[in-house]
């Protein structure tokens, strides 16, 4: 017998365990005694919530935390100072979010990677069809482009828009909504 079960066996062998209250009161092998202010019944229990393995997420909407989103900016090498110039607009202007800036041969794999919400990139999202994001805003950076083809091509949940620019201020807009979104829990990956 174990350390734990020889005090198990002194305690109901104790005079104090024998004695019998008053009927429907519980007395435990752990009584306290007389000055217990539940007199030997168990007190008031705090709320507890368990999770067990398989559980992933709390069960109730207001308890769920969303994940911090995430955001890729790639350009190539030589346009690699757009990358910097974006990315970093983005964090101080949007703190809190995750932003990773890469060169654009490292796309796929960052893809898969990072795995981001919102893509803002010189490649349209066309050539990615296996990876699918909340947002993808395609800055075409090729020199000599016919004017339509300069336009900017945002994708927000599905919604295809052309924009002049983009200007940071709607950069913004689409990382505030596509924000809003994945904590609402309601952010498709169709693009």
């Amino acid at each position: 017998m174990g350390i734990l079960g020889s005090w198990i066996s002194t305690l109901r062998s104790s005079k104090k365990f024998a004695t019998q209250k008053r009927p429907g009161t519980y007395v435990g092998p752990f009584d306290l005694g007389e000055d217990e202010p539940y007199e030997g019944c168990a007190g008031p229990l705090a709320p507890v919530r368990c999770l067990m393995a398989t559980d992933t997420l709390p069960t109730t909407a207001s308890q769920r935390t969303p994940p911090k989103m995430r955001v890729l900016v790639a350009f190539e090498n030589v346009r690699s100072s757009y990358s910097r110039v974006i990315s970093r607009a983005i964090r101080e202007l949007r703190q809190g979010l995750e932003v990773r800036s890469i060169v654009i041969e490292e796309l796929e794999r960052e893809l898969v990677r990072f795995d981001p919400h919102v893509v803002v990139c010189s490649r349209s999202n066309g050539r990615h069809p296996s990876t699918r994001r909340g947002a993808w805003v395609h800055i075409p950076s090729d020199d000599g482009l016919e004017d339509e083809e300069r336009l900017a091509r945002i994708c927000l949940d599905g919604e295809h828009w052309r924009t002049d620019g983009p200007p940071l201020k709607e950069l913004l807009e689409v990382l505030d909504e596509t924000h809003e979104r994945l904590r609402e829990g309601t952010l498709s990956e169709a693009c």
